[in-house]
């Protein structure tokens, strides 16, 4: 079986998400980053809503040598600017992933036209969502 490694330079894939405060889902995007083969994968982190100072993730996330992109703006003008630095990876890498991290990051992510989008999907385990929202939305 061939891996990626023997095709082709690593895949780029670019995680979005609104800022880099400290809470679960960052701290998951951190240990997923951290344990990615960089021989077969190159991360880069587009920040669409950054706060100001650094957190410890940003930290970490430059002491593992991880690009860091981010587009201020405000709320509606940062999704924009988004966008377009999207879409000028995509031209230089057409092979390149975006994963977004919350419905902000999904729909810039939806907005570049682009299909290679990787979603997350975050839930209660003890909850039954079968029950709360029927067989088709519970599944």
């Amino acid at each position: 079986m061939k891996t990626l490694t023997q095709d082709s330079a690593p895949l780029e894939v670019v995680f979005v998400l609104g800022s880099l405060h400290t809470a679960g889902p960052n701290l998951q995007l951190l240990y997923l980053i951290a344990n990615l083969d960089r021989v077969e994968f190159r991360p880069t982190v587009l920040v669409t809503n950054p706060k100001k100072g650094r957190s410890p993730i940003r930290v970490e996330l430059d002491g593992l040598g991880v690009e860091i992109l981010e587009c201020s703006g405000g709320r509606f003008l940062s999704i924009f600017r988004s966008v377009v630095l999207l879409r000028q990876i995509k031209r230089k890498h057409p092979g390149v992933v975006f994963h977004p991290y919350g419905f902000r990051s999904d729909l810039i992510c939806w907005l570049t036209g682009h299909r290679a989008r990787l979603g997350n999907v975050r839930n209660n385990i003890l909850r039954n969502y079968r029950g709360m929202f029927g067989y088709l939305r519970g599944t």
